[in-house]
């Protein structure tokens, strides 16, 4: 199967990383659209699209935070 997912990367010019989160967001998503109901197909959707930005803004935000604090103390003695 990677052998496969590594070809199709080849014959279309991608990176190895970007198959690779693909292959992880489809199937996130495909998990989160079959706990969908025929009544509830609208919720399925959204949540197909907004669990990856959720997870996008926290690890942005996390990250952002962690960053902020460990360089605080050089950016006080540069900035004053």
């Amino acid at each position: 199967m990677f052998k496969l997912l590594q070809t199709f990367a080849f014959v279309f010019g991608l990176s190895d990383a970007i198959i690779g989160f693909t292959i992880f967001a489809v199937s996130d998503s495909l998990a989160d659209l079959s706990k969908a109901t025929i009544s509830m197909v609208i919720m399925g959707f959204s949540t197909c699209f907004g669990v990856p930005i959720v997870n996008f803004f926290l690890a942005i935000g996390i990250s952002g935070s962690y960053v902020f604090v460990q360089t605080r103390s050089e950016l006080c003695t540069l900035y004053g």
